[in-house]
């Protein structure tokens, strides 16, 4: 598992710097999508969460 997440993070700084955030995103989840400068996740949820301060950290997972 250490090895697929070590092969990771240089492909998706790869696709960052390549192809954009929305694309990078969008790799992830279809559920990812931009609009100006709002990232947007499709998710169900109650609330609306706004990010304020040092913003939203998005950590890695590997399960499904």
């Amino acid at each position: 598992m250490r090895s697929v997440l070590e092969a990771e993070s240089p492909y998706r700084v790869s696709l960052l710097t390549e192809a954009g955030l929305q694309v990078m995103f969008s790799s992830l989840t279809p559920r990812f999508s931009r609009r100006g400068g709002v990232l947007q996740l499709n998710a169900r949820a109650v609330d609306d969460k706004i990010a304020v301060g040092d913003g939203l950290t998005l950590v890695p997972s590997v399960s499904a």
